[in-house]
């Protein structure tokens, strides 16, 4: 059984996942570029999982604005 906060996660996932569909936003994401080189050694993997992290983190912010 998932926890209310699995279960909010899996929800904005895929809130994010339809808002990207429908709208095909271009998505600029501004990382240090150390960390972009330690997850581009660990794989392509990673550095995209980190860019889906940040983006789903950006869309929280600007829809919990006042």
């Amino acid at each position: 059984m998932n926890k209310p906060y699995q279960i909010a996660a899996g929800r904005a996932v895929q809130r994010a996942r339809r808002w990207a569909e429908e709208k095909h936003p271009v998505v600029q994401l501004m990382l240090p570029m150390v960390e972009i080189l330690t997850l581009a050694k660990q794989g392509a993997g990673e550095l995209v999982r980190e860019a889906g992290l940040q983006l789903i983190l950006w869309q929280w912010r600007r829809r919990s604005k006042p």
